[in-house]
């Protein structure tokens, strides 16, 4: 599994799929995913500002001890994904599917 830290900032991805991909320790601001896939990718220990995603699936993704802030989950459907120690504040789940999802030991404000 590939692995890197990075920083994102005011980027738009649409249509893309995203498998067997480790970016831990990540900080991502002001993004936006439309119709993209994530299968098997590692965000733990990262951060998520105003991010939005719409109409994506996300399977087997781990977010666990990750920090959301005004994030929005919109007609987007989520397979055993982990949000174990994470916090969340002003998360919003719209229209999504959570299927095997793990919220243990999270704060959401």
């Amino acid at each position: 599994m590939a692995s890197s830290k990075i920083e994102l900032n005011e980027v738009k991805f649409e249509n893309v799929e995203l498998t067997n991909v480790k970016m831990t320790h990540s900080n991502f601001t002001n993004i936006t995913f439309i119709n993209c896939t994530f299968r098997h990718v590692n965000f733990s220990n990262s951060s998520f500002n105003n991010i939005s995603m719409v109409d994506c699936d996300l399977d087997e993704v781990d977010f666990t001890q990750s920090e959301f802030d005004g994030i929005q989950f919109i007609s987007s459907n989520f397979k055993q994904a982990l949000f174990n120690k994470s916090n969340f504040i002003f998360t919003k789940y719209e229209d999504c599917q959570l299927i095997e999802v793990e919220f243990i030991r999270r704060q959401i404000l």
